[in-house]
């Protein structure tokens, strides 16, 4: 009797989820980040991990476990597969290419992103590895030695460049991302001349979140997040720099359509962007500390699905954006507005409106 009960509330909250995704126009894949180790060989001055401790972390048949609970709830949710491997640093994982191997496998031709600082990628560690299928993200927070490796640590913007050098002979292809910060914000074009010379598919940016290490840094006034007009300016700069020098770079982020109205896009928290940490905890998201429950012990329906603040993030009730104009296709930045504020229901204090 309690059986049929819970699965018949269980259906009835998979169709409302279907309805909402259908009304949000949300992108029909349903991504999961794979936080494979939480082993890093940077330490990187801004890093919203503060430690890189290698403990408690999945068996390669517990991460087989987390993929079977993913490819159930992404086909009941009517969405196709797409993969981020991620870390710490991925390629450390015993793991990587294993798991790479798998999902090849299991879903082929889906979308799969290995999210890398680039500084170990070469011949000796791919050697007759496949790599077929696979893009890569490459982190870069400075356009030459000087002004990366004192973020990164001396010697990681040469060794990034020549793991680059590798992808590009290989045929693989990258994109460059770089953390939007007050520090960064001045490098803006040089950041997309850099991409241009080495062969980058995009020049992408993510804000910085003052939590982990940025806090400090924060703290110290040693650098910060930007908020409205600096901010505003920046975007700016951003899009007429993909322009100018004819890179790409991802638009479909908040704050854009307030700029430039066919732009822009919500992260889609709730709806997309499921993170697993190397401990199996499901995440809210990768640069927040919320953890939604353990995949292992709960499974991932019930707590993607049920908990707070999934829930109300795709009820979208978010104080001072709900109502704007640009909501929908904006939603402002719920990470940045967790870490200044402690809730995700905030409004972006990075916008200028």
């Amino acid at each position: 009797m309690f059986g049929k009960i819970f699965e018949m509330l269980s259906t009835i909250r998979f169709r409302f989820v279907r309805m909402l995704i259908g009304k949000m126009n949300v992108p029909q894949t349903l991504s999961i980040q794979l936080d494979l180790t939480h082993a890093c060989n940077l330490r990187c001055t801004h890093c919203y991990h503060d430690k890189h401790l290698r403990t408690n972390e999945m068996s390669y048949d517990q991460w087989m476990q987390v993929l079977d609970k993913y490819d159930a709830l992404r086909v009941r949710l009517g969405k196709e597969p797409s993969i981020l491997f991620c870390g710490g640093e991925p390629l450390l994982s015993e793991h990587f290419f294993s798991m790479l191997d798998v999902v090849r496998t299991r879903w082929p031709g889906c979308s799969i992103a290995v999210l890398s600082n680039g500084t170990l990628i070469g011949p000796q560690l791919f050697e007759g590895k496949r790599l077929d299928g696979v893009r890569f993200q490459i982190s870069f927070d400075g356009v030459d030695a000087a002004t990366h490796d004192c973020v990164r640590g001396e010697g990681s913007f040469e060794r990034s460049v020549a793991g680059v050098g590798y992808l590009r002979l290989r045929g693989v292809p990258f994109s460059f991302q770089a953390v939007l910060s007050k520090r960064t914000a001045k490098f803006i074009p040089s950041f997309f001349a850099l991409a241009k010379s080495l062969g980058a598919t995009e020049m992408n940016f993510t804000r910085m979140v003052a939590v982990g290490n940025a806090a400090e840094l924060m703290a110290r006034d040693a650098d910060g997040p930007m908020e409205g007009e600096a901010l505003r300016s920046a975007l700016v700069a951003i899009l007429d720099s993909s322009r100018t020098i004819g890179v790409p770079t991802n638009t479909a982020k908040p704050l854009f359509n307030i700029i430039d109205s066919t732009l822009g896009a919500p992260q889609y928290i709730g709806f997309q962007g499921i993170v697993v940490d190397p401990s199996g905890n499901l995440k809210v998201s990768s640069r927040t500390p919320t953890v939604l429950g353990n995949v292992l012990s709960e499974g991932l329906e019930k707590p993607f699905l049920r908990h707070e603040p999934m829930v109300g993030l795709r009820a979208g009730k978010i104080d001072g954006c709900a109502n704007c104009a640009h909501f929908r296709k904006c939603g402002g930045d719920r990470n940045v507005a967790f870490a200044k504020t402690g809730s995700y229901f905030t409004k972006d204090p990075g916008c200028w409106l």
